[in-house]
């Protein structure tokens, strides 16, 4: 929550603040199952992944992509999914921010010594990931019952679902107007990254995401009090 906060505070303090009370519906079912459950390996993954994506913004930290690299090997050692969806956030951001304003080659020459840097320090555990758990490994191990009836939806968060969809349309309109930034991106990106279930592959890693909704969604609830 306190990252997710920096996150949108870059765009604008107010937002960030009136952000914060969406994380209320993380002790409501059934969001709640990230932590009555012990999906401890997600929700730490979630904070490093959101903490990279906070460095992404602050390029004017000295070494700033040394600490970013070091962000994403945290990711991808505790979960490697939500590395996944950060080196697909990244890929965007770096996109959009070249096409809105562009990329100079000091700091393309920092994101590429940034994501080999990521490779280096996560390496070890890679080649244990695709040796082990990618190739099959854990076939015979005990593995985890999800709960029943415990799937995440929109609907879930009663009427501030119909403010959460206003704050998308402000954030989507101040996207395509305004500079970027990775508080309204990273928001979209997480809720498209909860409606991929329809993608049988990446099913129940869709579903996983969606129990951390109120703090990915936060931003939409802040700009769309804010702005109404």
């Amino acid at each position: 929550v306190l990252v997710m906060y920096l996150i949108i505070r870059n765009f604008n303090r107010a937002v960030a603040l009136i952000a914060i009370a969406l994380s209320v519906f993380l002790y409501v079912r059934n969001f709640s199952i990230a932590y009555t459950w012990g999906f401890w390996d997600l929700v730490m993954a979630t904070s490093f992944l959101l903490s990279a994506v906070w460095v992404l913004n602050r390029s004017e930290l000295k070494f700033w992509y040394i600490l970013f690299a070091i962000l994403v090997s945290g990711t991808a050692l505790t979960h490697i999914t939500e590395a996944i969806f950060l080196f697909v956030f990244t890929l965007l951001f770096f996109v959009w921010k070249a096409i809105k304003r562009g990329v100079s080659w000091l700091e393309a020459k920092q994101f590429i010594i940034g994501g080999f840097l990521a490779i280096i320090f996560s390496f070890y555990y890679l080649v244990i990931f695709k040796v082990g758990y990618a190739a099959g490994g854990i076939e015979n191990s005990i593995r985890y019952q999800a709960p029943e009836w415990y799937d995440v939806v929109l609907s879930q968060f009663g009427w501030f679902q119909a403010i959460i969809l206003i704050g998308l349309f402000i954030s989507l309109y101040l996207l395509f107007t305004k500079k970027e930034t990775n508080a309204l991106l990273i928001g979209i990106f997480m809720l498209l990254v909860g409606f991929t279930n329809f993608v049988s592959s990446t099913a129940s890693r869709a579903f996983q995401t969606r129990y951390l909704w109120p703090i990915h969604l936060s931003v939409f609830l802040g700009l769309a009090v804010y702005f109404l």
